[in-house]
């Protein structure tokens, strides 16, 4: 294609365009002639916007300066032309529109979009040519979105030229990149390009293996066994690439009975067999569909399909096919020095630059990343409907840690409805977002700016089940495959083991493993791919449902939670109508985004006014973002395979995260690895991210033993690709955790769910600790054994979503439940046959709960969903609620008419507290942190922090101040009191409590030293006079023995459900001072209790119990005369079955209790005394059982106290009546 000194393409002249562009329609069997007229559409709106609003390319087209109506027009026609012709491949209206006006202002737009067709469609060679001819002429815009575009141009042009190994084109392209500041995925595909001219330059044997890895492909299609697909993954090409005559003696080494054929042009390919093209390439070709072959090609990162068309332009018509097809008519067997002849270069991409998604794997400790954990409310026993969303009223950062991708997260404005799914708009930055357009067509926050509510499915509508991708909402994409014709579902996803169905033509649904799901069905027009169909709907898995409503423009205009109510969003920026300006809730809370000239996102105003700020490089990249609290400034680099980014805060103190490939100074391997798992121990140092928090940079930058380590597994498409799933983890100065998966290929690659099997570490005796995991189809949990042994197992309904059945040790089942249809349980039973039941209302809130005894619980709902009241088993209200406006806690009365009324912010915080007297706690606010506390009694506790939110002092009200000191990453450093005793804390480097020193005001300094293990147990506790206690541990690091420093030991025996069998105490001598055993029954229910010396030498406490009921009184007596210290006798009546139950008031260690009773005659009488710290326990404490008489003392006492409020006697036999006189009862 080059044919001058100055290597310019003959496309990027004008008319050579128009030559090339001639000489391809007539290769392709089509006459250029005039089309027919299409009449123009007489709307309002004009020709221009019409053409940018037209659903066919992936880009809309945007002219690069004015154009003429006649110009206008002409595009028009050919793009209706080519819209309606129902054949992606029908290029010749648009290819006759460039010739036409070779130097039309629509050319960049047009030449961007037919180069992404082209590609999407296999005409590798023509997308080239296109992207190198919209780069040419448009390189110099400078207007925001046409310079977006010409970046695209660029950024795929440069990409493509990296995946087929062209090094020397990469590096030019690079060169002319290097001073332009990039946007939209162009800065994803420049920075994949410039890590794959790394390793073509450094590490070619890895750069070039397309060959060998089609023969990969061919293999896991055929289900080959992993050794022979471990051959191909230990192949290395050389710096030219791969022979076609390598690849096959390649694929005669792992036994593949295939030959090297030339093909005449027409012949048909015998499947599944490799392709080598004309830009010098290999590829699987897997199967035939409809026309379309199916490639699979990790350079190109998912699969491809294409038409005979397509392949008989692209391929040089060498393959690799079997043996015997060789033999067919159209085929000639090739020479090998003729093999010898033939190349195949392909630098595949270095990391999986789609784990971008809110769930994979993050880096920082990022003390600010939740601040919905501070609304006051959980403190006050209440809700504030916050409660798991991300980053309330404030953005935060963190980083995706395998990517080294900034993240900032922002939770502007949001609730929680009593029903249903939560409506909080969160706003997300990826600093790599790939999959985003250069220039949106649909409701946007700006380039690498995406929300919660911003989801859709990228499809062919042309094609089903191919080349279909879900954009996640908050970010990332995951790529679809295996699609079922017959039950339209595809592969289930690694990362969350949820499955895609395309249930229409027009409509998907997402079905997750806890049986909510996500639907799809608001496409957007197209009649090509790339199509996107929007998120429309979010189902719980009771079936309650937020809906999404869009206008024509693809706009998202309202959501509606499960009670009816909308938030509404507002869009107007003048300049750019699809840019979201503002959210509303319900309740007329407001969010407002404000944008730069570019378009970028530039502030975020919350619920309650708090602004904050975000300035960016010439690019897209956030450098600084201002908040209240100050400014955290941003700074990463690249170089080679490294990637890195430097986090300031507003107090100066630095944090970094870097990937490294390789790792300076780092071995290759671990000396010990965990016994009984098959770990890939080898080249540890390559693929790792690190993690210097704040504190471990200022100490130890640059220094990789000191940083936390995620080390990363390879895909299992493309074994020189870093995937975005963990193979292990290790802390400074910790063992190394490795992780195993199901169907790994081999063990240095992921497999095809991402649910780890099996966690093990080594020990510092080198025992290994290891966890093991199985799971069902949907992803959820079928079995757990932890690293004592110790096993549950669950066993599912037909679903697979709802357990109904927990298996523990025994072949019995610990647990039963059977549901209904919204996957509520209908029935609980017990180990010991006891039954449970449940009922709910439509939206599947519970409303009642009946226990064994028969005894039901009651919950009560308004019209909306909102808890009303809950009702005890006696018919009384326990609890009632009232609710204000947006639906927050307003009142709330307990069972004795004890009301408490709330009020909060805008942020829903708790600020005030008010007490049936009138009195009040008032809460107040500085930004995000609790500024005062003011009591009922007027008095007032002050906080103050700094700009990393930590708390620097704490003020209570007699003016008496308490300070802290912090090191860079946030942990405490030094506390001083008002009298000036300082406590100072050191840590680890992996965040341990390492000494805690004592000074009071003049005194010594006291210091208490910790040492823990290569696991992180606590071994060693040194006090300030040198004594020490030293720590064991068992398998599954329950502690089972404390020494102190001159012998003494007190050592414990647990059973394997944690059950304490044993306590033993002994002096240095080994004597045994003190033995407590103890017997547990089938329900880790304690029934008995023998001790070898008195368990406790504190005094017995008598208590005063707050209220007694009983089955029957006698007369006017009532039962509380029992507990009162009077004598008077309650006549309970006659057994079997007559019961007296005392409320100690609250819950209490209970350890003696004295019973006098009366029954006339005496004789043999048994009592059963049951204890729980709910009403009407069943649980058996003690019983009583011989020959008792009248006015007679009964006594019990627990050496192990057992906690109860409520302890009932049951007379279950007796000779006669029987009365109480007295009820005694000690703590």
């Amino acid at each position: 294609m080059y044919l001058s000194k100055s290597r310019r393409p003959i496309t990027g002249r004008p008319l050579a365009r128009a030559i090339t562009a001639a000489f391809l329609l007539t290769a392709l069997g089509i006459s250029i002639q005039a089309s027919a007229s299409v009449p123009v559409d007489p709307g309002t709106a004009s020709l221009e916007t019409r053409l940018r609003e037209a659903r066919v390319f992936e880009e809309p087209l945007i002219a690069t300066g004015p154009s003429s109506l006649e110009e206008q027009q002409a595009l028009w026609q050919a793009v209706q032309q080519y819209r309606d012709a129902g054949n992606a491949e029908a290029f010749a209206p648009l290819q006759s529109f460039l010739t036409q006006y070779p130097n039309s202002a629509w050319g960049l737009a047009l030449r961007t979009n037919l180069g992404l067709t082209y590609y999407r469609l296999g005409y590798f060679s023509r997308a080239m040519d296109a992207w190198e001819a919209a780069w040419r002429d448009a390189r110099a815009q400078t207007q925001p979105e046409t310079k977006r575009l010409a970046d695209r141009a660029l950024g795929e042009l440069v990409r493509m030229h990296a995946r087929i190994g062209h090094a020397d084109r990469v590096t030019a392209l690079l060169e002319e990149a290097q001073a332009r500041p990039l946007q939209g995925p162009a800065t994803e595909a420049i920075a994949g390009a410039r890590e794959g001219l790394w390793l073509m330059r450094n590490e070619p044997g890895v750069a070039y293996l397309c060959g060998p890895m089609a023969l990969k492909n061919i293999l896991e299609f055929q289900g080959a066994d992993r050794s022979r697909i471990a051959k191909i993954n230990a192949v290395r090409s050389s710096p030219q690439g791969v022979t076609l005559d390598t690849v096959g003696k390649l694929a005669q080494q792992v036994k593949l009975p295939y030959t090297i054929a030339r093909r005449s042009p027409g012949t048909p390919i015998p499947l599944p067999a490799v392709v080598h093209w004309k830009i010098n390439h290999y590829a699987a070709i897997v199967a035939e569909e409809n026309g379309q072959y199916h490639l699979k090609d990790p350079t190109f990162g998912r699969d491809l399909w294409i038409s005979k068309a397509a392949l008989e332009a692209e391929t040089s018509n060498y393959f690799l096919i079997p043996k015997q097809a060789a033999r067919q008519p159209g085929w000639k067997t090739v020479a090998q020095a003729e093999a010898k002849q033939v190349f195949g270069m392909g630098a595949t991409t270095v990391v999986d630059e789609t784990r971008l998604t809110p769930n994979d794997p993050k880096a920082c400790d990022c003390k600010n990343e939740d601040n919905a954990n501070s609304t006051g409310a959980a403190d006050a026993g209440i809700g504030s409907g916050l409660e798991g969303i991300p980053s309330m009223g404030m953005p935060s950062y963190n980083v995706h840690a395998m990517l080294v991708s900034l993240n900032v997260v922002d939770t502007p404005v949001g609730y929680r409805p009593p029903k249903g799914p939560a409506v909080n708009f969160t706003l997300t930055y990826n600093q790599r977002d790939a999959h985003q357009p250069a220039n949106f067509t649909y409701f946007n926050f700006g380039p690498k700016w995406t929300s919660n509510w911003l989801s859709y499915v990228q499809d062919d509508p042309v094609s089903p089940g191919s080349s279909v991708m879900r954009y996640v909402a908050g970010g990332g994409v995951v790529f679809q495959s295996g699609y079922n014709t017959s039950t339209g579902t595809f592969t289930v996803e690694a990362a969350e083991a949820s499955v895609l169905v395309r249930t229409s033509a027009t409509s998907y649904e997402r079905r997750l493993s806890d049986g909510s799901k996500e639907v799809y069905a608001q496409p957007d027009g197209a009649t090509y791919a790339p199509r996107r169909v929007f998120l429309t709907q979010i189902v719980d898995r009771r079936g309650n449902a937020v809906t999404l409503t869009y206008d024509g423009q693809q706009r998202l205009t309202a959501v509606t939670d499960a009670l009816g109510k909308r938030t509404t969003l507002g869009y107007g920026n003048a300049s750019n109508p699809l840019l979201v300006t503002q959210i509303t809730d319900p309740f007329g809370r407001t969010a407002q985004m404000g944008y730069d000239a570019s378009g970028r996102l530039s502030e975020i105003t919350d619920a309650i006014g708090m602004k904050s700020s975000f300035s960016y490089d010439a690019g897209t990249f956030i450098n600084a973002m201002t908040t209240p609290y100050g400014t955290t400034q941003f700074a990463y680099g690249e170089s080679g395979m490294q990637r890195w980014i430097n986090i300031t805060d507003p107090l100066g103190q630095t944090e970094r995260v870097e990937y490294a490939h390789p790792t300076p100074g780092m071995s290759s391997s671990e000396s010990q690895t965990p016994a009984g798992m098959n770990v890939f121990n080898d080249w540890l140092h390559y693929r790792n991210t690190f993690y210097w928090n704040a504190k471990a940079y200022a100490e130890s930058a640059g220094d990789y033993t000191k940083a936390r380590l995620t080390h990363w597994f390879h895909s299992k498409d493309n074994s020189q690709m870093t995937a975005g799933a963990i193979e292990s983890t290790k802390e400074p100065q910790e063992s190394r955790v490795w992780y195993k998966y199901a169907d790994q290929q081999w063990t240095g690659a992921i497999g095809p769910t991402e649910q780890p099997t099996q966690i093990g570490r080594v020990r510092d005796d080198g025992t290994t600790e290891r966890v093991q995991l199985t799971y069902n189809a949907q992803g959820n949990v079928t079995s757990k054994i932890d690293a004592a042994g110790q096993q549950i197992s669950y066993d599912y309904a037909s679903n697979g979503i709802d357990v109904v059945r927990i298996y523990g040790l025994g072949i019995n089942p610990i647990a039963e439940y059977t549901y209904d249809d919204q996957h509520n349980p209908l029935t609980y039973r017990d180990a010991a046959g006891q039954v449970t039941t449940y009922t709910y209302n439509a939206a599947g809130q519970k409303t009642s709960e009946t226990n064994a005894l028969g005894r039901t619980t009651r919950w009560e709902y308004d019209n909306d969903g909102f808890l009303q009241r809950v009702v005890n088993a006696n018919g009384k209200t326990d609890v009632s609620f009232t609710y204000d406006a947006v639906g927050r806690v307003a009142g709330r009365t307990d069972a004795e008419g004890y009301t408490l009324r709330y009020q909060y912010d805008a942020l829903n915080r708790l600020t005030q507290i008010q007490y049936p007297d009138n009195t009040t706690r008032v809460q107040t606010w500085d930004k995000l942190d609790l500024a005062s506390v003011t009591d009922q009694m007027g008095r007032v506790t002050r906080y103050a922090y700094n700009s990393a939110r930590n708390r620097v002092r704490a003020t209570d009200p007699l003016g008496r101040a308490t300070q802290y000191d912090y090191y860079p990453n946030g942990k405490i450093k030094t506390e001083t009191d008002a009298n000036g005793t300082v406590t100072a804390f050191t840590y680890t480097a992996s965040g341990r409590l390492a000494t805690r020193t004592v000074t009071a005001a003049g005194g010594a300094a006291q210091t208490t030293s910790y040492s823990y293990d290569g696991i992180g147990q606590l071994t060693q506790v040194t006090q300030h006079d040198g004594s020490a206690t030293t720590f064991k541990y068992d398998d599954a690091r329950r502690m089972t023995a404390a020494f102190d420093s001159q012998g003494n030991s007190i050592q414990y025996m647990l059973d394997q459900r944690n059950n304490r069998l044993l306590d033993q105490i002994q002096d240095a001598a080994g004597t045994e001072t003190f033995r407590v055993a103890r017997v547990f029954d089938s329900m880790d229910r304690l029934s008995q209790v023998t001790s070898a010396a008195t368990a406790s030498s504190m005094p017995l406490i008598k208590m005063a119990p707050m209220s007694a009921t009983a089955s029957s009184t006698y007369g006017e007596f009532a039962p509380s005369a029992v507990i009162d210290g009077v004598t008077t006798s309650p006549w309970i009546g006659y057994a079997p079955q007559q019961w007296i139950e005392i409320d100690l008031g609250s819950v209490v260690p209970l350890r003696k209790m004295r019973l006098l009773t009366s029954q006339n005659p005496g004789g043999y009488t048994t009592h059963v005394v049951s204890g729980d710290v709910n009403p009407a326990p069943s649980n058996t404490l003690q019983t009583f059982s011989g020959n008792t008489t009248d006015y007679q003392w009964l006594e019990t006492s627990w050496d192990i106290p057992v906690n109860v409020r409520y302890v009932r006697v049951t007379t279950t036999s007796s000779p006669s009546w029987v009365s109480w006189h007295e009820l005694e009862f000690y703590r």
